[in-house]
């Protein structure tokens, strides 16, 4: 069944045309029979930097996002950073996990040489 399937309602009657009876079908209304599916769509992931506020080591804060469900890609030592990924409506949610200073988006930044 197609989902443009149209049920159309007919109603019979009789009416008299002179001398005998003509029977007729008169179409009383369209009922379209749409089927929409519903289908839930995770949100966007995009790629996104957690800072560390050093409190606690950068193992247990990476674990510990992994948990809240970020895709961890690289653990910055050198600049006490973690990258990864995960939808932008996560941010508050990863900014209260303990040892995170702030979580922002990541922007691209690209370099032409001269």
């Amino acid at each position: 069944m197609s989902s443009s399937t149209f049920l159309f309602v007919l109603v019979a009657s009789t009416f008299s045309c002179a001398s005998r009876p003509v029977p007729s079908v008169d179409i009383v209304a369209p009922v379209a029979h749409a089927v929409t599916p519903v289908t839930h769509q995770a949100p966007e992931r995009v790629g996104l930097i957690v800072g560390l506020s050093g409190t606690r080591s950068m193992d247990d804060v990476a674990a510990d996002l992994a948990r809240a469900g970020f895709e961890v890609q690289a653990k910055l030592d050198h600049i006490e950073m973690i990258t990864g990924r995960d939808s932008v409506s996560a941010i508050a949610r990863l900014q209260k996990i303990s040892g995170v200073s702030f979580v922002e988006v990541d922007q691209p930044v690209s370099v032409e040489a001269a």
